[in-house]
């Protein structure tokens, strides 16, 4: 991660949410919706990639990345 981004704070968690925080993704369709933290396997992974943020202009300012990863992953399981 580098410094820029930690000084615009246009990152994902820094920290796990905690169960119940309002989180926000980016669905594979491109939308950003809200949904609440459980921490349930989908909540894990999605954190481990970077996918979730805690605010909609976060999700937004990492929309164009996070698309370009999940076309990343569903052209390697066409393969």
């Amino acid at each position: 991660m580098e410094i820029k981004e930690l000084i615009n704070n246009n990152t994902a968690f820094h920290l796990k949410p905690n169960v119940g925080d309002t989180i926000w993704y980016i669905g594979a369709n491109g939308n950003i919706c809200p949904t609440i933290y459980f921490e349930v396997e989908t909540d894990l992974a999605m954190l481990k990639n970077g996918w979730i943020f805690p605010t909609q202009k976060q999700a937004e300012s990492n929309k164009e990345r996070v698309m370009a990863e999940y076309k990343e992953v569903m052209d390697n399981g066409t393969k």
